[in-house]
Protein backbone atom coordinates (compact mmCIF):
# COMPACT_ATOMS: atom_id res chain seq x y z
CA UNK A 1 0.00 0.00 0.00
CA UNK A 2 1.35 3.74 -0.11
CA UNK A 3 2.70 5.21 2.69
CA UNK A 4 0.02 7.99 2.53
CA UNK A 5 -2.96 5.69 2.50
CA UNK A 6 -1.19 3.79 5.76
CA UNK A 7 -3.47 4.18 8.47
CA UNK A 8 -2.42 7.26 11.11
CA UNK A 9 -1.97 4.95 14.07
CA UNK A 10 0.99 3.69 12.35
CA UNK A 11 2.62 6.95 12.43
CA UNK A 12 4.98 6.64 9.53
CA UNK A 13 6.48 9.77 7.74
CA UNK A 14 5.14 10.49 4.21
CA UNK A 15 8.25 11.48 3.04
CA UNK A 16 10.65 8.75 3.88
CA UNK A 17 9.45 6.39 0.90
CA UNK A 18 6.22 5.51 -0.84
CA UNK A 19 5.56 2.43 0.31
CA UNK A 20 4.54 0.90 3.51
CA UNK A 21 3.74 -2.80 4.54
CA UNK A 22 0.00 -3.62 4.19
CA UNK A 23 -0.52 -6.39 6.95
CA UNK A 24 -1.78 -9.77 5.85
CA UNK A 25 -5.32 -11.42 6.99
CA UNK A 26 -5.23 -12.13 10.19
CA UNK A 27 -7.16 -11.66 14.13
CA UNK A 28 -7.76 -8.08 13.37
CA UNK A 29 -8.98 -5.58 10.41
CA UNK A 30 -7.12 -3.48 8.24
CA UNK A 31 -7.42 0.14 10.77
CA UNK A 32 -7.12 -1.99 13.72
CA UNK A 33 -4.01 -3.19 13.35
CA UNK A 34 0.14 -2.97 12.74
CA UNK A 35 2.51 -5.00 10.76
CA UNK A 36 4.93 -6.97 12.45
CA UNK A 37 8.01 -5.13 10.42
CA UNK A 38 6.52 -1.82 10.93
CA UNK A 39 7.25 -2.68 14.60
CA UNK A 40 10.64 -3.67 14.55
CA UNK A 41 11.85 -1.07 12.19
CA UNK A 42 9.88 1.98 13.29
CA UNK A 43 8.41 1.67 16.59
CA UNK A 44 11.27 -0.59 18.34
CA UNK A 45 14.24 0.71 16.24
CA UNK A 46 15.40 -2.81 15.43
CA UNK A 47 15.54 -2.78 12.02
CA UNK A 48 16.65 0.00 9.58
CA UNK A 49 15.04 -0.85 6.70
CA UNK A 50 12.81 -3.51 5.43
CA UNK A 51 14.59 -6.22 4.65
CA UNK A 52 16.80 -6.37 7.87
CA UNK A 53 13.28 -6.58 9.63
CA UNK A 54 12.22 -9.68 7.26
CA UNK A 55 15.59 -11.36 8.20
CA UNK A 56 14.93 -10.77 12.11
CA UNK A 57 11.06 -12.38 11.46
CA UNK A 58 12.05 -15.29 8.98
CA UNK A 59 15.07 -16.71 11.27
CA UNK A 60 15.26 -20.37 11.66
CA UNK A 61 15.14 -20.01 15.28
CA UNK A 62 12.16 -18.39 15.52
CA UNK A 63 13.08 -14.95 17.44
CA UNK A 64 9.49 -13.52 17.45
CA UNK A 65 6.95 -14.83 18.98
CA UNK A 66 3.13 -13.10 18.83
CA UNK A 67 1.27 -14.40 22.31
CA UNK A 68 3.24 -17.31 22.51
CA UNK A 69 3.15 -18.52 18.95
CA UNK A 70 6.35 -18.31 16.44
CA UNK A 71 5.55 -16.14 13.51
CA UNK A 72 7.11 -15.54 10.57
CA UNK A 73 5.15 -13.34 8.27
CA UNK A 74 6.57 -9.95 8.50
CA UNK A 75 3.33 -8.75 7.52
CA UNK A 76 1.56 -10.28 10.35
CA UNK A 77 -1.26 -8.28 11.91
CA UNK A 78 -0.40 -6.81 15.70
CA UNK A 79 -3.24 -5.13 17.54
CA UNK A 80 -4.53 -4.36 21.01
CA UNK A 81 -3.12 -5.85 23.93
CA UNK A 82 -1.06 -8.56 22.03
CA UNK A 83 1.93 -9.33 23.49
CA UNK A 84 5.62 -9.86 21.34
CA UNK A 85 8.30 -11.84 22.58
CA UNK A 86 11.77 -11.19 21.22
CA UNK A 87 13.66 -14.55 22.11
CA UNK A 88 17.41 -13.24 21.65
CA UNK A 89 16.76 -10.17 24.15
CA UNK A 90 14.25 -11.78 26.46
CA UNK A 91 11.98 -9.07 25.85
CA UNK A 92 8.59 -8.77 26.24
CA UNK A 93 6.09 -5.83 25.05
CA UNK A 94 2.55 -5.63 24.81
CA UNK A 95 0.73 -3.43 22.05
CA UNK A 96 -1.18 -0.38 23.18
CA UNK A 97 -2.33 2.74 22.17
CA UNK A 98 -0.87 6.19 23.31
CA UNK A 99 -2.78 9.33 24.54
CA UNK A 100 -2.46 10.45 21.02
CA UNK A 101 -3.95 6.92 19.61
CA UNK A 102 -1.11 5.44 18.11
CA UNK A 103 0.35 2.37 18.28
CA UNK A 104 2.76 1.88 20.85
CA UNK A 105 4.80 -1.09 22.42
CA UNK A 106 5.03 -1.22 26.51
CA UNK A 107 7.61 -3.33 27.46
CA UNK A 108 6.48 -5.35 30.45
CA UNK A 109 8.09 -8.35 32.70
CA UNK A 110 8.28 -12.28 31.59
CA UNK A 111 5.22 -12.42 34.43
CA UNK A 112 2.98 -10.16 33.22
CA UNK A 113 3.65 -11.31 29.44
CA UNK A 114 2.00 -14.50 30.10
CA UNK A 115 -1.74 -13.38 29.88
CA UNK A 116 -4.13 -11.38 28.02
CA UNK A 117 -7.22 -9.43 28.59
CA UNK A 118 -9.89 -9.93 25.59
CA UNK A 119 -13.27 -7.76 24.77
CA UNK A 120 -15.83 -10.00 24.43
CA UNK A 121 -17.57 -9.63 21.03
CA UNK A 122 -20.28 -12.08 20.44
CA UNK A 123 -21.76 -14.66 22.85
CA UNK A 124 -23.47 -17.73 21.54
CA UNK A 125 -24.72 -21.04 21.61
CA UNK A 126 -22.82 -23.63 19.21
CA UNK A 127 -23.58 -27.10 17.67
CA UNK A 128 -24.48 -29.59 20.07
CA UNK A 129 -25.63 -26.51 22.29
CA UNK A 130 -21.79 -25.56 23.36
CA UNK A 131 -21.85 -21.89 24.80
CA UNK A 132 -19.51 -20.33 23.17
CA UNK A 133 -17.58 -16.52 23.30
CA UNK A 134 -15.47 -14.83 20.38
CA UNK A 135 -13.03 -12.15 21.50
CA UNK A 136 -11.83 -9.36 19.75
CA UNK A 137 -9.04 -10.76 18.46
CA UNK A 138 -10.58 -14.00 16.98
CA UNK A 139 -10.19 -16.02 19.89
CA UNK A 140 -13.24 -18.79 20.21
CA UNK A 141 -13.99 -19.67 24.06
CA UNK A 142 -16.28 -22.90 24.99
CA UNK A 143 -17.87 -23.03 27.90
CA UNK A 144 -17.47 -19.87 29.63
CA UNK A 145 -18.90 -18.68 32.70
CA UNK A 146 -22.84 -17.99 32.61
CA UNK A 147 -21.99 -14.37 33.85
CA UNK A 148 -20.17 -13.41 31.02
CA UNK A 149 -21.96 -11.11 28.86
CA UNK A 150 -20.69 -8.73 25.83
CA UNK A 151 -18.38 -6.02 26.07
CA UNK A 152 -16.97 -7.80 29.26
CA UNK A 153 -13.03 -8.66 29.61
CA UNK A 154 -11.55 -11.79 29.99
CA UNK A 155 -8.46 -12.91 31.09
CA UNK A 156 -6.52 -15.22 28.96
CA UNK A 157 -3.50 -17.63 29.64
CA UNK A 158 -1.39 -17.50 26.68
CA UNK A 159 0.76 -20.50 27.76
CA UNK A 160 -2.55 -22.64 27.72
CA UNK A 161 -5.15 -20.30 25.76
CA UNK A 162 -7.99 -20.91 28.80
CA UNK A 163 -9.78 -18.57 30.75
CA UNK A 164 -8.64 -17.02 33.99
CA UNK A 165 -10.72 -14.28 35.04
CA UNK A 166 -13.30 -11.88 33.89
CA UNK A 167 -14.26 -8.63 34.45
CA UNK A 168 -17.77 -7.24 34.07
CA UNK A 169 -18.20 -4.18 31.80
CA UNK A 170 -20.75 -2.11 33.86
CA UNK A 171 -22.08 1.55 32.13
CA UNK A 172 -23.17 3.73 34.49
CA UNK A 173 -25.36 6.67 33.83
CA UNK A 174 -25.89 10.08 35.65
CA UNK A 175 -29.31 11.26 35.20
CA UNK A 176 -28.87 14.56 35.59
CA UNK A 177 -25.73 14.57 32.99
CA UNK A 178 -28.55 13.13 30.61
CA UNK A 179 -30.68 16.41 31.48
CA UNK A 180 -28.25 19.04 31.30
CA UNK A 181 -27.72 17.40 27.47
Amino acid sequence: MKRVAAPKQWYLGKLKGVYATRPSAGPHKLRECIPLNVLLQQRLKYALSRQESMKIVKDKEGLIKVDGKIRRDPRFPLGQMDVVTIEKTNEHFRILFDIKGRFQPHRIDAKEAGFKLCKVIQKKIGKSKVPHIVTHDGRTIRFPHPDIQLNDSVKVSISTFFLRKYYIFKLTLDIKALILI
